[in-house]
């Protein structure tokens, strides 16, 4: 489904969750948005606090669904024992009831749960010959945003009916305690779904960012139903954020039948909240997203200047060392990762974080093979040290993949540190205890003031103190950004002089890659507009060169 978009919400320190962590999961992913949600851990304490979030996710018209259980015992474990959610049983290639599921007088459905493809580490499928009972709440999970996802129109109450209807009966006649209504059946769910009158579809996602200052397209299409689109009714409604005022912008038609609406011109900084509505010639009303004008898109106008990317398939100059300590193994080392597992858990990772056709990253203890507790952290610290980064005076993003596991917890953690005066004063920024597999972690040097320099470095750090736990590290796809407005142009840098620090970006622009500008990088040196940085922006910059403001 295209149209479906996921939405991953930790709820796990480490390995496990509890219902605490659980609950304020369900309450962020609904005031968030989901239409769907799936919990695929199980508890044998129906908490207040797991109770009230399930509730809240029905007031707010998502539909929570969880497996019954993988202990192979005649009591559904929660939250799929509430009544407002999904609780969902496992079956086998058989359609028998799974050796290891729960079931109970809540269970709605089964699902299949052995004997599928599932997902792995490496982007990789693997055939499961033995599978939790997650697996089997996030087929159902799957249906539902199928028929979510088709017919808008329907409430959570109505979608858990279809799934519910829909079923294949197993067992005795009717309901019963292993499969409820019976297995999951994908077709006939759809088959019995309503027509909606009509519906939005999104051939890319809303955009989060725009350019600064300009009329930015947007495009949709609308699929008729049981009724055809009104073409003066679809409209574009939004406000910026921070004000109390609303506006609308009609979409116009296109030859193709699509339709189109320009974003309004926004000011480099500035953010609108918007929905989109429309109107079916029986009268029926759609929206997107579903939940609005209370649920609304976000998108905000401004342009980066690229300062600094490594995704690590070259040596661009990082240093490690082991200062401070013996280190016996786990040295930061750039490489191909091999990936290892204890328990089915992963330690290591066995791909990198860059989502192109990179394959390396900087992992500590890669040299030393692939076996697990032969290749990890032992003593230290080891640190990887980031080569300098000049930094404009505008404000600054930073970005780093980071994947971090420890068998001990808070004992051994990765420190992160960054350093504004080239690396003579190190600041902490943040202590890893675990991660969830690869994280992507993204700051904005604004909100450290009492940092002062314009000439940064990063530095990641780690150690397995008491050479008693697996400790293991990789860092990826490191990048730092410049947050720009407009301006003056040949002002790169927004400090309101056109000095040398512009001249370094204009060399950069003549002669790398984006020679072509692209806006968010090279734009404001494009003085004729002709999308190149050439001669004749050169001479237009010479001119305004030492110049306040141009």
């Amino acid at each position: 489904n295209r149209y479906a978009r996921i939405m991953p919400v930790r709820v796990l320190e480490g390995s496990s969750g509890s219902e605490q962590s659980t609950a304020e999961g369900i309450i962020w992913a609904t005031d968030h948005g989901a239409d769907v949600i799936v919990v695929g851990l199980q508890f044998y304490d129906g908490t207040q606090a797991l109770a009230d979030a399930v509730d809240h996710a029905a007031a707010g018209d998502a539909l929570v669904i969880a497996p019954a259980g993988h202990d192979d015992v005649g009591q559904v474990a929660y939250p799929a024992a509430f009544d407002a959610c999904v609780a969902v049983s496992s079956t086998d290639s058989d359609d028998h009831l799974a050796w290891f599921s729960n079931f109970g007088p809540e269970v709605d459905l089964a699902a299949p749960s052995v004997d599928i493809w599932s997902t792995w580490s490496g982007r990789n499928h693997v055939f499961e010959p033995r599978a939790w009972s997650a697996s089997a709440a996030a087929y159902a999970a799957g249906v539902a945003s199928l028929v979510r996802s088709y017919a808008p129109q329907l409430s959570a109450a109505q979608v858990k009916q279809i799934l519910v209807d829909s079923a294949e009966d197993l067992g005795d006649p009717d309901w019963d305690a292993l499969f409820g209504a019976g297995r999951l059946n994908a077709c006939r769910a759809l088959q019995m779904t309503p027509m909606p009158p009509i519906r939005f579809e999104l051939s890319d996602p809303p955009p989060e960012t725009i350019a600064p200052n300009a009329h930015t397209v947007f495009t949709v299409s609308i699929a008729d139903g049981t009724e055809h689109v009104v073409p003066d009714s679809v409209w574009l409604v939004y406000r910026e954020v921070g004000s109390d005022g609303e506006s609308s912008q009609r979409f116009v038609q296109q030859d193709d039948g699509s339709f189109s609406v320009e974003f309004p011109a926004l000011a480099c900084g500035k953010e609108i909240e918007y929905y989109l509505t429309a109107t079916g010639d029986g009268g029926s009303v759609v929206v997107e997203p579903r939940g609005a004008p209370n649920a609304r898109y976000t998108t905000t106008a401004v342009r980066y200047d690229l300062l600094f990317a490594d995704d690590f398939e070259s040596d661009l100059g990082w240093q490690t060392s082991a200062d401070g300590g013996e280190v016996t193994t786990g040295k930061w080392v750039r490489d191909v990762p091999i990936g290892t597992f204890l328990g089915g858990q992963p330690v290591q990772p066995s791909y990198d974080r860059s989502p192109d056709a990179g394959t390396k990253c900087f992992v500590t203890g890669q040299h030393f093979g692939g076996s697990v507790g032969n290749n990890d952290v032992d003593g230290g610290p080891v640190r990887l040290i980031s080569p300098i980064v000049e930094l404009p005076a505008a404000n600054v993003e930073v970005s780093y993949a980071v994947w971090f596991y420890s068998s001990v917890g808070k004992v051994d953690e990765l420190g992160v540190e960054m350093s504004r005066d080239g690396g003579s004063t190190w600041f902490e920024i943040e202590r890893i205890a675990s991660t969830d597999g690869w994280e992507t972690r993204t700051l904005r040097l604004g909100d450290y003031p009492k940092m002062e320099g314009d000439r940064l470095r990063l530095r990641f750090t780690t150690a397995d103190l008491g050479d008693d736990s697996l400790t293991e590290a990789a860092i990826d796809d490191v990048s730092v950004r410049a947050i720009l407005c407009d301006g003056v142009p040949g002002d790169v840098d927004g400090d309101g002089d056109i000095d040398l620090t512009d001249h370094r970006r204009l060399t950069q622009c003549l002669l790398g890659p984006a020679t072509v500008t692209d806006p968010k990088t090279c734009g404001n040196l494009d003085f004729d507009g002709d999308s190149r940085v050439d001669l004749t922006d050169v001479a237009a910059f010479l001119a305004r060169f030492g110049s306040p403001e141009g």
